[in-house]
Parts: structure tokens; sequence; C-alpha cells
């Protein structure tokens, strides 16, 4: 080859190890400029490149070309076989008559046809097999430079290390051979140096490989990955410059990555997926890092959609963004493509631990520790089960086993590596830290004293292993800089530990709890004019830290030093409702993490060790303070609670029988309840005997003990008695609800009002009393009757669909979750379960998931006419938008491809379906009709919106006040733009009577006529406020109503009332709607609600990174009259 010639070779050849296949295709496009499109090394380059981006049938024509060369045959048989194997559907004809008239011209090959057949075998990453190639090369020619260049990049590829080795020799030898002239031989040289860890040698020879080729990219590009295995950062970026200098398509060097492969890799899988899974481990959980991770692995999944691997990795980046629920989703749509996939399997354990699913969690490791046994464990596998041994409270030395397992796994994965892009892949820093936050849970929570012959706590020990290696290489990484700061500062060593602080804060001046941590270590050395500093500071950099305990409980401690009491009292209030808070929404990791950290909380501790399943040490903290207050009744109570929870039967007992004869008499209540559960009858009938005897004092009360006391009744079969008890117990309620009762959830009373009749209802039932039963189920409300007969028969599932419909209605659908949620793997499959189930998750807003249940149950003859209708509704209108409105929504734009693709589907299952013969079967048939014409309506349309007006108004000739028609006419107008005739359309809609039967399209056609009147302004604003009652009367849960008269209050800039309407529209809506978010924290921000402002933007935010202006418009506007 001529010099030209080995430097295209040795550029090709680069890009192709690195894998940048696109890059290969435009240096073959560049050469074919010089040497002539059809130039058969040319050819054969691109003709690989191409087979790696999928593009398997240009790659076959080019290579057909190159069968008839004789220099060529082997290279172009060996590809075509290479490239139908890739191919979706290989063609096992072709690659045996490829792979046999190969075999026939090996035999006849010369030393060209031998050296670019290795080639190819080499970049089919067979290297062991390239051997035969090359050694028959070198034998017919011991000094061809490509030859002995390419058995050096074999070697290097050998599993024996004692030939990788001997790799350099090689290389030795191509690059003595060509004088220095050949830039693969010096990449080959430079790599086995790199291989042996000589980086200073190695950056020798690559700096000669620049002199000497110096418009050579690779050459740089491999400068700066020495630069970087040396830690030479500054070195390092100036070249990663240089690189962007000679190239701007140089992707290595580039910091916009997800710009760069769309613009130069726009095919490339594998590039995509390994810079998403590189950058989403070192990102350590940053949303804006992981949002652009996330684009990079769709981009690659959308290249490959059935890969198990890529969809697995999808999955990880939707965990790591916590979208628990759509990664499960994912990990099992992987299963779904290869079944015995562990990674997969690893990715739903984890969802399930983080769920909280331990049960399943648990089935799934004793599974997977099967499937490796044969395997070997992984570090992977280790941490999941020592994570799921923390959840189960196992004791701390097992949990730990598994720690030191894991670590020991992990680092022995990727020993030997050299820093790099590997490494870092390796190395994994987001597994390393998540297992320093796992053996933190078991570690010292108070600083050891400083100074000499202080014995090392094993657990901080093993944090030390840990982050040693994570901040050597990546002394930049902030969150390992921090665990190490609060390793040091509980060994003791507050100077270290602070000098780490001060690195955390020059780099990222928002870093709160680098200044907590620090405020913390001041104030633990008696220094507390610079921890209230840092705690100022802290709060002028990032305004959240006040939703911190941690922050009030240490500016608490700061203030009592300072003498400063009254403040001292009201930071340590502020941090004990926001730990409360923090209990109440299952924040546990965070409230325990904070209650540690102070003296003054025992009590707070003490709750928290109950809601992370650790009674035992509860009920220490418990009998301490009880000694110091023994007439606190809730911790009465709590200390009753956790002797229960131990299972610590009789010790409850005796606690609760000598706490009654001391007069705390509230225990009365857990007492009975516990002997209940303890089938000891006749004493928990004793112990309820003053029931009545509190009827005056506390009615609510009494009503409860009566009705513990129609349960031992029951047990006892005492039926008359138990439903004289219930009686009772009813009439204390109602006249309590009447009354109002101060300090209690009405709610709550309201329900258990509900239950005591349905109790009733069954007593009455069981003893015939068939009218009295009647009558009770009626009083329990319009869900009583439904909810006892699935208590009997939880199959029936047009009750469930009912019921599911019913609580919808009266704003109470998370009642239904059980019905759905909670049941059997055979009934999961079940057509009616996943009618059901698709109703429920349509009223949740979970539209995707809708459909897919709905598209179960389709295929259940029974529901499939009720799951198509749902079906389309949902494809129809998935975002639940006014059809026809213009108040809310963009009526006149067109629908888009998705909206498109939409209502292509309705129009599919409506054209399948084959309404049900029979009773009902004309109302099929109709609503058939009307939903075809609301697809043309919901096209945005003015022909469709026109024909639709034709449909609708054939179908009220025959039927004047066919509601669905009545709505549709008017939405079809709307959209037509004939706003006067929609209106004229909706008015009889304002009289028709109620009924269930249409009453979404009665909603549907309110609420439009509401949209108008809202626009209209004036006296119908009054209008739209009385529709509005009329679908909030029988839709408590409508959010579009609220989110109206939200508008309605802000328009009148009554932002408080706004407010008010927005929260309820925010709640019914499941969160799901951004828009309702925006107007939310919009009007908090006007009537001055700013931390609940700022609360709601990060929620919009987290599930809608990119949703215009309410960062600029809100979030920024609050934190700034917060600061102020």
């Amino acid at each position: 080859m001529s010099e030209a010639d080995r430097e295209f070779f040795s550029l090709a050849f680069y890009y192709f190890r690195e894998r940048y296949w696109r890059h290969v295709i435009t240096a073959c496009q560049d050469a074919g400029r010089r040497y002539g499109p059809a130039d058969p090394l040319v050819k054969l380059w691109e003709s690989c490149a191409l087979i790696e981006e999928d593009r398997v049938q240009e790659a076959l024509r080019e290579l057909e070309s190159l069968r008839s060369k004789p220099d060529m045959n082997v290279a172009a048989l060996l590809s075509m076989a290479h490239a139908h194997r890739k191919s979706r559907q290989p063609d096992l004809q072709a690659i045996k008559e490829c792979e046999s008239a190969m075999r026939e011209e090996r035999k006849r090959a010369g030393e060209r046809g031998l050296l670019y057949g290795g080639l190819v075998v080499v970049l089919q990453d067979r290297h062991d097999k390239a051997k035969e190639y090359i050694d028959r090369l070198l034998k017919m020619s011991p000094g061809c430079v490509e030859g002995q260049a390419l058995r050096g990049w074999a070697d290097l590829h050998s599993k024996d290390e004692a030939v990788r080795k001997s790799a350099g020799a090689s290389f030795d030898k191509a690059v003595e051979a060509s004088n220095g002239r050949f830039p693969d031989a010096l990449l080959g040289k430079a790599k086995s140096l790199e291989a042996r860890r000589n980086f200073s040698a190695a950056l020798e020879v690559v700096n000669q490989l620049i002199v000497a080729f110096p418009r050579f990219l690779p050459g740089l590009i491999e400068k700066m990955r020495v630069q970087l295995e040396l830690q030479d950062w500054d070195q390092m970026l100036d070249t990663a410059s240089r690189c962007l200098d000679s190239d701007p398509s140089c992707i290595p060097a580039m910091d916009d990555l997800l710009q760069a492969m769309d613009r130069y890799e726009p095919k490339n899988v594998y590039q995509y997926s390994r810079l998403a899974s590189l950058f989403s481990r070192v990102a350590i959980r940053q949303p804006t890092i992981l949002q652009q991770t996330g684009y990079l692995q769709e981009r690659a999944l959308a290249l490959d959609k059935d890969n198990a691997e890529q969809i697995t990795r999808m999955g990880h980046q939707l965990l790591m963004q916590a979208k628990v629920r759509d990664a499960i989703k994912t990990f099992r749509r992987a299963l779904d493509q290869d079944e015995s996939s562990v990674t997969a399997l690893q990715g739903i354990i984890r969802c399930q631990l983080a769920e909280d699913l331990l049960q399943e969690a648990a089935s799934q490791l004793d599974f997977l520790k099967e499937v490796q046994s044969s395997l070997g464990s992984t570090g992977d596998l280790s941490f999941l089960l020592a994570v799921l041994a923390r959840k189960r409270g196992a004791p701390p030395n097992k949990m730990l086993a598994h720690l030191d397992d894991a670590i020991q796994q992990h680092f022995a994965s990727f020993k030997g590596l050299a820093l790099g892009p590997d490494y870092y892949h390796s190395l994994n820093p987001d597994f390393l830290i998540q297992l320093v936050h796992e053996y933190l849970v078991h570690a010292p929570q108070k600083p050891s004293a400083a100074g000499g012959g202080q014995v090392i706590d094993p657990v901080l020990r093993r944090c030390t292993q840990l982050l040693d290696p994570l901040t050597r290489a990546m002394p930049g990484l902030l969150e390992a800089l921090y665990q190490m700061a609060k390793i040091r500062y509980l060994l003791g060593d507050n100077e270290s530990a602070l000098a780490k602080l001060e690195t955390c804060i020059d780099n990222d001046p928002a870093f709160s709890a680098a200044f907590l941590l620090k405020a913390q270590i001041l104030v633990h050395q008696g220094n507390l004019r610079l921890a209230e500093q840092a705690l100022d500071n802290a709060l002028s950099h990032n305004f959240e830290v006040r939703e911190s305990p941690l922050y009030h409980l240490t500016l608490a401690r700061v203030l009592k030093g300072q003498k400063r009491l009254d403040e001292a009292i009201q930071s340590l209030q502020a941090a004990v409702k926001l730990i409360s808070s923090a209990q109440q929404r299952g924040d546990i990791e965070m409230a325990l993490g904070t209650l540690r950290t102070t003296p003054e909380t025992d009590l707070l501790l003490a709750d928290a060790y109950m809601a992370i399943q650790e009674p035992e040490k509860a009920i220490e903290i418990y009998e301490s303070v009880l000694k110091r207050n023994s007439r606190d009744a809730a911790l009465a109570t709590k200390m009753g609670q956790a002797l229960v929870k131990c299972h610590s039967y009789k010790k409850a007992v005796t606690y609760y029988e000598h706490a009654l004869k001391s007069g705390q008499t509230f225990l009365r209540f857990d007492l009975a309840q516990l002997l209940l559960r303890l089938k000891q009858y006749d004493k928990a009938e004793k112990t309820l005997a003053p029931a009545e005897e509190t009827s005056s004092e506390d009615p609510v009360l009494a009503a409860k003990l009566l009705h513990l006391r129609s349960q031992v009744f029951v047990q006892q079969g005492r039926t008359q008695e138990a439903a004289e008890a219930l009686n009772s117990a009813k009439t204390l309620l109602t006249k309590a609800l009447r009354r109002g009762v101060e300090n209690a959830d009405e709610e709550q009373l309201r329900q258990l009002k509900e239950r005591i009749h349905l109790e009733a209802a069954r007593l009455a039932r069981d003893r015939a009393d068939l009218d009295s039963a009647k009558q009770l189920y009626a009083d329990a409300g319009p869900t009583g009757g439904l909810e006892l007969l699935l208590e009997s028969r939880p199959d029936n599932y047009p009750a469930v669909a009912r019921l599911i419909d019913v609580l919808r209605r009266l704003g109470r659908l998370e009642e239904a979750a059980p019905f759905v949620l909670a049941q059997s793997a055979r009934a999961r499959v079940d057509g009616g379960f996943c009618y059901c189930r698709g109703l429920y998750e349509w009223h949740c807003g979970n539209a995707g998931e809708a459909l897919r249940q709905l598209n179960r149950a389709r295929l259940d003859s029974d529901f499939q006419q009720e799951a198509v209708f749902c079906m389309v509704e949902i494809c129809i209108n998935p975002d639940n938008n006014t059809l026809g409105g213009e108040l809310f929504d963009s009526g006149d734009m067109p629908a888009g491809d998705a909206e498109s693709m939409g209502l292509r589907t309705a129009e599919r299952l409506l054209h399948e379906l084959k309404p049900r013969s029979g009773p009902g079967g004309n109302a099929a048939r109709l609503r058939v009709e009307y939903l075809k014409a609301m697809v043309l309506v919901a096209g945005k349309q003015k022909a469709g919106a026109d024909k639709a007006v034709q449909i609708f108004n054939q179908m009220l000739s025959q039927d004047k006040l066919y509601v669905p028609a009545i709505y549709g006419l008017a939405a079809a107008h709307m959209v037509a733009k004939n706003s006067a005739k929609a209106r004229s359309t909706l008015k009889p809609l304002v009289t028709v009577t109620w009924s269930l039967e249409f009453a979404d399209e009665l909603e549907k056609g309110w609420l439009l006529l509401a949209d108008m009147s809202v626009q209209s302004g004036g006296s119908r604003s009054e209008g739209a406020q009385e529709l509005l009652a009329k679908v909030l009367q029988h839709n408590k849960a409508c959010y579009k109503a609220y989110e109206y008269l939200g508008f309605l209050m802000e328009k009148e800039q009554n932002y408080k009332d706004a407010a008010r309407n927005y929260e309820l529209a925010w709640r019914y809506s499941n969160q799901t709607n951004p828009a309702i978010g925006f107007k939310l924290a919009f009007n908090y921000l006007k009537s001055k609600k700013l931390v609940e402002a700022v609360d709601i933007c990060h929620v919009v935010l987290k599930n809608h990174p990119t949703y215009p202006k309410i960062k600029k418009e809100i979030l920024d506007k609050a934190r700034q009259q917060i600061r102020a």
C-alpha cells in the first residue's frame, strides 16, 4: 500500500474499532473522491459499515460487485454471510452458499486476499479465527506491514494474557518495517503499551504519530485518552479543543453528545446506548443529565425496538429518573423479548424493592439466585439481597455480609482496566453511591472522638474503601466528595471533612447538603457564629433548604447555644412539622436520617423506628420518654402499638390494663381491639362494658367502642346483641355528624357510619330480615350493596365496573383500587378484570395503561363491546379536553401525528366491532354511529365536521332528545366555527334530567356550554357557574369543572378561591395535567403561597422537564420573593 492508502486504511480501521459507523462511511466518501467511487478497498470498508448501520441490502449490492475481484472475493463473501446473518430475517440458504464459496476461494487466495479476509474477520470480532488468515499471509509475505499490524490487533484482543502481552512485538515489527509511516501500527503500539499500563511510553508513541501525521485525527483522540489515563485533566481538555478545531464532528471531544450523535452518527445503536449508559452512571441522579441520557437511549431503542438489551437499558434510564411504574413495564417488555434476560429481571426486582413489594421481590431473587448459581454471583445480585434484607428488618450482620459480597464482586469485574470510558462505565459511580447509602444505615450517627488509638468503625472503613477509588478517578464528583466528608466527620477528622465540603461548595454554591453538614461540624466544634453563617449561605444559595428538617434542627442548636430560646423553639417546631410530614408521605429515609442527628427528637426517632418496622428500638425510646411524661395520651397509645407490633401481646395487655387502672381511659379501645384479635372475647366484652357511659363526653369514641363491641358479639354468635350495638353506634354517629365534632375528620366518620350500616345490613340478611337489610343497604350509600356483593363474589366484574363509576363520581376513585389491583394471576388475565382495570386506569389519567388493559378485554366476547367503546373514547380524546371548547384547547388546530394515529385506531376498532343483537342491540348500534361521527369531529377538519353534522341530524330526526347526538352536533358546529348554532343546539340539555345512561355526554355538553359562556363573559359567567355546579353535583371528580371555576375566580383576581379550585382540579386529574399545575402554581404565587407554588413547579418539571415558562415565570419569581 502507498502511504496515502495506509492513512485511509488506518482511519477507517480506527473508526470501525471505535464503532463509529457513519464516520467510516464519511471517510470512504472522502477517499472515493480521491481514488474514485469504484475503488475496491473503499467499497469494502463502506459495505462493512453499512451492515453495522442495519443497511443490509445496500451493503449486499456493493459486496456483490466485489465477488469477482480476486483480491476481494474472500472478504466480500465473508461480509455477505455476515450481512445475511444480521438481517431481520436471515436467509440461511444464502449464508450457506456464501460460506461454501468462501471456503473454495480461500484455498486460492493470495496475499491481498488473505489480508482483506483477515481484516473482515477482525472487524467481526472473531480474533482467533482471524489468525488463520494472518498466519498464512505472513508465511507468504513475512514483511507485510499491514499483516503484522493486523496480527497485533488480533493478539491484543485474545483471552490469553500471555498472548495479549506479545501483541506489542507485532506492532513493533510493523512500525519498523514501515519506518514509522503506518498510523495503524503506531496506534496499535500505543494501545499495547496502555494495556501494560505504561502510559508515559504510550503518550510518546502518540506524539510520534501526531508529528508524522498531523492531519490524522485519531492521533489527537488517543492522546486525549492517554492524558485521561494519566489524570492530566488540563492537558486533556486542551487536546479535546484541538480535536474539535481539527474536526467539528469529533464526538469523543464534544460536550453536546445528543446533537453530535443525531448529526454525525444517526444510525448508531451501539454509541447511542453506550453513551446513555455511561453518562447516566456518572450523573448520580442529576435530572438534567438523566433527561439527556434518556433521550440518547430512546434514540437507540427507536433504531432497534425489539432488542431486549436496548429495552432493558431504557428501563434503567426510567428507573434512575424515579419513573418506577414506567420502568417495570419496560423491563417486563424486555423479558417478553428475551425471557432469559438476567439484567431485565434484576431491573424488575429493583422496581419492586423501590415500591416495597417485598414478597414479589423475594420470590424473584430466589429464582435469580438459582439462575446465577451456575454462573456465579454478581455485585448487583448481592446488593439487591442487601436491600431486601434491610427492608425486611433482617439483622444488620446479614445485610452487611451481602454488601461486602457486592463490593468484592463489583471491583473484581473491572480489575486491570485503565482509566477511561470503559473504566468509568464498569466503575459505575451511581452504584457505588447506592452502596455507601446502604452501609450508612448501620454506621454510627455521632462522630467519634478525635485522636489516635481509636478503633475505626468497620462500616465507615468500608465506606472509605468504596469512596477512595471513586474520588481518585473522579475528583470533581461532588456527591462522592460530600459522602467522603460525612465519613471523615463521623471518624472525628473535622478538618479533612471541612476541606472536602469547601471543595463541594466552591464548585456548586447551591449544594445545600454540603452547607448543612458544614454547619453541623461547626456546631460540634462549638463555633456557633460560623455555623450560623453556613446556614445563612445555604439559604441564600438555595431557598429549598428550608424544606429540610436538618436545617431547622441545626439552626435550633445554634440558637439554643446563643441563648435565643424563643427562636430555637420555633426552629425546632418547624423541624418537627417537616419530619412528621416526611413520615406521613412515607419518606422514612429522609426523616430517619434527620432524627438521628439531635437528642431533642427522641420521640420522633421512635416514631421513625416504628415506620421502618423496628418496634423493639422504638419501645426502648418510648419507655424512657414515658418515665418523664407518663400522662401523655399520644405517647401511651404509641407504646401499646409498638408492643403489639413486636408481637409482645401479653406484655401489651398488661401495659394497657395497668394504664386503664391508672386513669388512662382513652386506651380502652386499643385494649379491647387487641383482646378481640387474641380471641379473648369475654375479657374484650368486659373492657367494652362502659361504652355507653362515655357517650355524653365523647360520642365518637363511644360509637367506636359500640362498633367494636358488635364485632365481639358476632364472634360469640350473639347476633341480636351485635345488631343492637350497631344501632346504638349508628345513632351516636348521626347525632355527632349533625352537630359537628371538634377535631374530628368528618369524612372518616361518614365512612365509619357507612361501614356500620353495611355490617348491620349483613346481620339483617343473615337472620332473614330482608326488609331491614334492604333499607340498611340503601342507608349505607351508593356503594353499599355493590361492595357487599363483591365481598362474596369479587369476580362479578359488571358490579366492579359499576362500583368504579360510582366511586369516581363520588370523588373516591382510590377506594376502587383493591378491586382492580390486588387480584390473583388468573384474575389478571380475565377479560372482565382487564375491562375493569382499564376503566380504573382511564379515570386515573393513565391512558396508555388503560388502552393496554382494554385491548385485552376486547378479546373476551362478554366485554368486547364495552371495551371497544371505551378504547374509542380514549383514542378520540386521550387528554380529556372539552371537544369543541376553545377556552383551554386549541380547537382550530388540526390533529397531529399522534392524534391522527389515535383516530385511525378508533376507526378501525369501530369498523371491526359487530354490536350485539338482542336487548340493548339498538342502543349499541346508535353508540357506534355516534362514535364514528365523533371521530370526524375530533379530526378538527371542517369537511369532517360537516359530515358529522349530517350524521347527528339524521340521528336526531329519529329521537330529538338523544343526548349524545345533541352534544356531538354542538361539538361539530364548534369545529366548523359556528358557535351560535352550537349554543342553540345545547340549550335543551340545560333542562334534561340527569340519567346514568347518558351521564358522560350530559357532562360533556354542560362543560361545552359552560366553556362558551365563560368566553362570552358578563352575565353569562353566572350561567356558567350554575352549569359547573350541576356537573359537580353528579360528578365530584370532574376536574374540568374545577378548572373552569378556577379560571372564573382568577379572572376576578380572586386568587385564593382560584387556587382552591385549581387544587381540586390538580388532585382529581391525578397531577397528570401540566397546564393545571401551571395555573395552580401561578395562583399560589399571586396569593403569596410561595412554598406551595415552588412545590407544584417541581412536580410539573419532574414529569414535564421542558414545560414552557413555568420555571421563569413562576419558580424563579417565587424563589426571589422567598429570599426577599
